[in-house]
C-alpha cells in the first residue's frame, strides 16, 4: 500500500476531494481515479504519512499545489503577513483573519493541534510570554478562576440590578406614606414590677493569687468592689418605674468558699469567711434598701459550705452559708426594710407579679441542671422542669427556674417556663478551670425584671471584673476588717 500512495497519487486524491461536494462523493471519485484499493482507511494512513490532515478536511477546497502540508515555519510566515496586513499583533489574530488573508486553511492548523495552540506556540500568550508546560497549566488555571469570578460578579450585578429595579417599581406603585399624626406621649406601664437580682457563687473567703491564676487577683477588697458594682447596677435599673418596682434579691448558693477543697490555696478560716461574707452582703443590702425602700431576700445554700458530707440531699440547711443568712437577718431585725427567707429544704419558691412563682435551687443536686459551660441540652432542661410541673409539690407550676453552681450565666426560654443560670463573682481560681484560656476573671452576675405576663422580662448579664481597681466603690461596700479584736 505504501508503494501505491506515491506523491502523484496523493495529489490526485487531493484534487478529487477538493472538487467533491461531500466526503462520500469524494471517496467515490478517488476510487474511480485510483482504483478500489483507495479505501478511506488507506487514504487516512497515506495522508498521515505525507504530513497531511484528515482527508475530509480537504473536501470542497482548492487543492494545494504542494503535496506536503505547510510547515510550522510557513504558518508562522502567513500569520505574520496577516498581522502586518491587518495591523494587529500576531498573538491577537483569529483563525478566520489568517485564512481570509493568506493561503492558510483551517486543516493546516488542525495538523498541529489547532489554531490556538499554533498561535500560542509561535507568538506566546496574551502577555507575550512563551510558556513552558507548567506555566501553561498555571495560566489555564488562572484563566478558569478569573472566568469563574467574572461569572459570579456578573450574577451579583445582574440580580442586584433586577432587585433594585423591582424595588423601584414596587415603591413607585405603592409609595411609603409618612405619618401625619403627632407622636403620642408614652403611657407609663401600670402594674407591679419585680426586679430580681441573683447573687451566687461569690465564694467569699477564697483568695486568688495572680501568680497562680494570671488575669484574676482576688481578695476581700476585690470581692467587695465587685459586689458593690453589682449593687450599683441594680440601683440604677429603670428609675422611671422605681415607684412600682419591688426588689427581690436571690442568694442562690455558694456564698462562702467553705472547706470542700482543703488542699486548694487561698482558703481562709471559716470564721473569716462567715464574717467577711456577712459584712459585704449586709453593706450591699443596706445600700439597695436606701434606693428601693425595701428588699426581700430569698436564700438557698450550695455545695460550698456544706457540713453534711455523707448525703448531699440531706440537711441541706446544715451549711456555713446558713450562718451568713442568720447574720443578715440579725442585722436588720429591728428594721422592716430587709426581709429574709431561707427554707430548710434548701430550695423553694417566691412570688412574681401576676401571681406567678419562681423556683430557686443551687443546681448541685436534684433537680440537676446540665452545665451550660460545656453543652446545652434543652431536652434535659425540659425534662427536669416537667418533673417540677407534675410533682404537685407547689400550689402552681413555677414559671422561672433560678440556679447557679456552673459559673456560666445562661438564659433559656423553653415554652411555658424559663431558666436563669447565674455566673460567679470570684472568677477563675486555682481549682475551677485554671488553664490557658480560662484564667480570666469572668466575674458575672445576672439581673432580670418580671412583670405580669412576662415572668422573665428584660434581663442583663453584669460584668464585674472591671470594678477591681475602683476605690470609689469602697463607699458602697467597705472591705471587711477581719483581724480578731478589730472588728468594726
Amino acid at each position: 500500500m505504501a508503494t501505491f500512495w506515491i506523491e502523484e497519487r496523493v495529489a490526485v486524491a487531493l484534487q478529487a476531494l477538493s472538487e467533491a461536494p461531500s466526503y462520500r462523493e469524494g471517496v467515490a471519485e478517488v476510487e474511480r481515479r485510483l482504483g478500489p484499493r483507495a479505501t478511506p482507511a488507506a487514504m487516512e494512513r497515506a495522508f498521515k504519512r505525507q504530513g497531511l490532515s484528515t482527508p475530509g478536511s480537504y473536501v470542497g477546497t482548492t487543492a494545494n499545489q504542494d503535496v506536503q502540508a505547510p510547515t510550522i515555519e510557513q504558518l508562522a510566515r502567513w500569520m505574520q503577513a496577516a498581522a502586518e496586513q491587518l495591523d494587529v499583533e500576531p498573538r491577537r489574530l483569529s483563525r478566520k483573519e489568517v485564512c481570509d488573508n493568506t493561503p492558510a486553511q483551517p486543516a493546516h492548523f488542525s495538523a498541529y493541534g489547532g489554531f490556538p495552540k499554533v498561535r500560542r506556540d509561535l507568538f506566546g500568550d496574551d502577555d507575550g510570554s512563551r510558556a513552558d508546560p507548567a506555566q501553561k497549566r498555571a495560566i489555564d488555571a488562572r484563566r478558569r478562576y478569573v472566568a469563574k469570578l467574572e461569572r459570579q460578579v456578573g450574577d451579583v450585578e445582574f440580580f442586584g440590578r433586577e432587585v433594585r429595579k423591582g424595588l423601584v417599581e414596587a415603591f413607585d406603585r405603592e409609595p411609603v406614606l409618612r405619618a401625619s399624626a403627632a407622636p403620642r406621649p408614652r403611657k407609663p406601664e401600670a402594674g407591679e414590677r419585680a426586679l430580681v437580682a441573683v447573687v451566687s457563687d461569690t465564694h467569699f473567703g477564697h483568695d486568688v493569687d495572680a501568680r497562680e491564676v494570671p488575669g484574676n487577683a482576688v481578695d476581700w477588697t476585690v470581692l467587695s468592689r465587685r459586689f458593690a458594682a453589682y449593687c450599683e447596677e441594680v440601683a440604677g435599673w429603670k428609675l422611671r418605674y422605681r415607684d412600682e418596682t419591688r426588689l427581690q434579691v436571690v442568694l442562690a448558693g455558694d456564698i462562702v468558699a467553705g472547706r470542700i477543697h482543703v488542699d486548694d490555696s487561698g482558703i481562709r478560716q471559716i470564721v473569716d469567711q462567715v464574717h467577711g461574707a456577712s459584712s459585704i452582703l449586709i453593706s450591699g443590702l443596706d445600700y439597695l434598701a436606701e434606693h428601693f425602700g425595701a428588699v426581700d431576700v430569698f436564700c438557698v445554700p450550695g455545695n460550698h459550705g456544706r457540713l453534711t458530707k455523707e448525703r448531699a440531699f440531706s440537711q441541706r440547711w446544715n451549711n456555713y452559708s446558713s450562718l451568713v443568712f442568720d447574720a443578715i437577718g440579725a442585722a436588720f431585725r429591728r428594721e422592716g426594710r430587709v426581709s429574709i427567707e431561707a427554707p430548710l429544704s434548701g430550695d423553694g419558691t417566691f412570688s412574681l407579679p401576676g401571681g406567678e412563682l419562681a423556683y430557686v435551687a443551687h443546681g448541685d443536686v436534684e433537680p440537676l441542671i446540665p452545665n451550660p459551660g460545656s453543652s446545652v441540652d434543652v431536652k434535659k432542661l425540659e425534662t427536669a422542669f416537667t418533673r417540677l410541673m407534675i410533682s404537685e409539690e407547689f400550689p402552681q407550676t413555677p414559671r422561672v427556674w433560678i440556679a447557679g453552681h456552673h459559673h456560666r450565666p445562661f438564659f433559656c426560654d423553653f415554652g411555658p417556663a424559663a431558666l436563669v443560670v447565674n455566673g460567679c463573682l470570684n472568677g477563675a481560681d486555682g481549682f475551677a478551670r485554671n488553664g490557658a484560656g480560662f484564667r480570666r476573671s469572668t466575674s458575672r452576675q445576672v439581673l432580670f425584671e418580671a412583670v405580669e405576663g412576662h415572668p422573665l422580662g428584660d434581663s442583663r448579664i453584669i460584668r464585674l471584673d472591671e470594678a477591681d481597681g475602683d476605690e470609689d466603690l469602697d463607699k458602697i461596700v467597705p472591705p471587711p476588717a477581719l483581724e480578731i479584736g478589730r472588728l468594726p
